[in-house]
C-alpha cells in the first residue's frame, strides 16, 4: 500500500470552535480538509494585533518619592498622571535579589534561591490573603529590571510610629529609643480610648494570620500602617482627622513564616478566618500546601547556612521575644533541648511591645535579654514583685493591666495567645462598632 503523505496540521490560532470548523473536517475530524473545496473556505482572517502588555508606569504613572530603600526591597509612592484633580497613589514594593559580596559561589547561590523563595512566599501571601487590616497586594508585575514589584493601597497617615510622633504633645516623643522625656512620668503616648482602637484592629489581624497557620515575623510600628475608612485623600490632616475613621493595615509579611495547617487550629481561633475570602481560598486552593513548602524551603536554607549567618539574620531589637534572642529553659529534663517554639508567640509579644509604645511613646527596653538590658532585667523584677512594673501599672483598668502581663510572659508556653486578646473582657469592649470585625465578634465570640 502507498504511503499518503498527509498535509501539516494548521497551527492553532484562537480557542473559539468557529475557527476550529475552518479547518477540521467533518469526515474525518483528526485531518484538516482537502485543497480541491476552494469554493467553500473562508478567507483568512486578517490578525488583530497584539496589544504590549501594560507596564508599571502605563498602569500606575511615575513615581513621585522613595518612602523607603533597603538592602532586599525598595518602597516607592507611585501617582497616575491624570487630567482630573483627584489623583491615585499607589505604593510599590520592589522585591530584589540579595547580591553577596563574598567569593563563595556556592554560599552566593544559597541566598540567592533563599532570597527568591521569600519573595514568593511574601508575594504568595500578600495576594491571597484577605483581611479588613491586612496590606493586601492589588497587583503583582515586573518592573523594567525584571524586578518583582508588589502594588498595594496608599496609606495616607503613613505607619503607625509617625503617627504616634506626629500626635503626641512633644517632637521629642521617640518610638525607637527607651531614653527621652517619657522617663520623667510625662503622658506622651495616645490615650487610651485611640490606643484601645488601634489595638484590637491589629490584633483581629494577627488573630488571622495565626488561625492559618502563619506566624508575621516582624511585627513592630513600622509595619503597621494607618489609613481611613472610606479612603479619604486630602492635603489637610485635621479634615482627614474629622471626617474618617482609623482603619489600621498591617503590612509586611516577607518574614512571615507558616507553621501548623489551619485544621489544627482550635475551633475558637479557626472561626476568626472564616468569614474573610482569604482563608476560604487557602482552604479550597491548597494554596496553604505551597506556603508551607515555601516555609519549609527558606527554612531548610537556614539550618544549612554557617552560626555566624544564622545568627546575623536572627531577629533582635526592642520587639524580639526573649525566646528568639536566647533558649528557653526546659520545664522537663525529658523534654529536648531544641524543641521549637511556635513563632506565632513571638507575634504575640511584639503585639504586646506595639501597645506599651503607643500608650508610653517610647519604647520600654532595647534587648529582652535579661544580662544585656537593666531595663528589661527591671521589668522582669517587676512582675515578680506585689505592685508589679510600673511602666504597665499606670496603663489603666486591671483588665488591660493583665493582658498586656499576659502578652509579655517570657515564657512562651505560658504566654496568652492571640485569640484570646481579642476575646478578653478588655478588648472585646474596645471593639469599634463601625468596623468590619465588630459584627463577627459580637455574633460568634461574645459570651454571656
Amino acid at each position: 500500500m502507498p504511503c499518503l503523505k498527509l498535509p501539516l496540521l494548521p497551527r492553532w490560532q484562537h480557542p473559539r470552535q468557529e475557527r476550529l470548523s475552518d479547518t477540521i473536517s467533518e469526515h474525518s475530524p483528526l485531518l484538516p480538509q482537502h485543497h480541491h473545496h476552494h469554493q467553500h473556505q473562508q478567507q483568512p482572517q486578517p490578525q488583530q494585533p497584539q496589544q504590549p502588555p501594560q507596564t508599571l508606569r502605563t498602569k500606575y504613572g511615575t513615581c513621585t518619592s522613595i518612602l523607603h530603600y533597603g538592602t532586599s526591597s525598595s518602597i516607592r509612592l507611585y501617582t497616575t498622571s491624570s487630567s482630573s484633580p483627584t489623583r491615585t497613589l499607589h505604593v510599590v514594593k520592589t522585591l530584589r535579589p540579595t547580591t553577596s559580596t563574598t567569593n563563595s559561589s556556592r554560599r552566593t547561590t544559597s541566598s540567592h534561591t533563599q532570597r527568591t523563595l521569600k519573595n514568593t512566599l511574601e508575594s504568595l501571601l500578600s495576594s491571597t490573603l484577605t483581611h479588613p487590616h491586612l496590606l493586601h497586594t492589588l497587583d503583582i508585575l515586573p518592573n523594567s529590571q525584571l524586578e518583582t514589584c508588589l502594588v498595594s493601597e496608599y496609606c495616607p497617615l503613613g505607619d503607625l510610629g509617625m503617627y504616634i510622633s506626629s500626635t503626641t504633645p512633644s517632637s521629642s516623643c521617640c518610638c525607637s529609643s527607651p531614653e527621652g522625656p517619657g522617663r520623667r512620668g510625662i503622658k506622651r503616648g495616645l490615650d487610651s480610648t485611640k490606643a484601645n482602637t488601634i489595638f484590637s484592629q491589629l490584633m483581629s489581624a494577627i488573630e488571622y494570620l495565626h488561625a492559618l497557620g502563619i506566624g508575621h515575623g516582624d511585627i513592630c510600628v513600622e509595619n503597621i500602617f494607618l489609613t481611613y475608612d472610606p479612603p479619604i485623600y486630602s492635603e489637610s490632616s485635621a479634615e482627614m482627622e474629622r471626617n474618617g475613621r482609623i482603619c489600621v493595615k498591617l503590612g509586611d509579611l516577607g518574614s512571615a513564616v507558616v507553621v501548623a495547617s489551619p485544621s489544627s487550629s482550635s475551633s475558637a481561633s479557626a472561626s476568626a478566618h472564616s468569614r474573610f475570602s482569604g482563608g476560604e481560598k487557602w482552604k479550597d486552593q491548597d494554596i496553604y500546601a505551597l506556603c508551607l513548602g515555601l516555609s519549609l524551603g527558606i527554612e531548610k536554607f537556614d539550618d544549612l547556612s554557617p552560626p555566624s549567618i544564622r545568627l546575623r539574620r536572627r531577629k533582635r531589637g526592642p520587639y524580639a521575644s526573649p525566646e528568639t534572642l536566647s533558649p528557653v529553659e526546659r520545664e522537663h529534663e525529658d523534654e529536648p533541648e531544641d524543641k521549637e517554639i511556635d513563632p506565632r508567640a513571638a507575634d504575640v509579644w511584639a503585639a504586646g511591645i506595639v501597645y506599651l509604645v503607643m500608650r508610653m511613646g517610647r519604647i520600654l527596653w532595647r534587648s529582652a535579654v535579661e544580662a544585656e538590658d537593666g531595663r528589661y532585667a527591671e521589668y522582669l523584677r517587676g512582675r515578680r514583685r506585689c505592685e508589679g512594673y510600673g511602666g504597665i501599672e499606670g496603663l489603666g483598668s486591671t483588665q488591660c493591666r493583665n493582658v498586656i502581663y499576659a502578652m509579655l510572659d517570657p515564657d512562651p508556653r505560658r504566654r496568652i495567645r492571640a485569640g484570646e486578646v481579642t476575646r478578653s473582657e478588655w478588648l472585646f469592649g474596645s471593639l469599634d462598632s463601625e468596623s468590619p470585625y465588630y459584627y463577627h465578634y459580637h455574633h460568634h465570640h461574645h459570651t454571656p
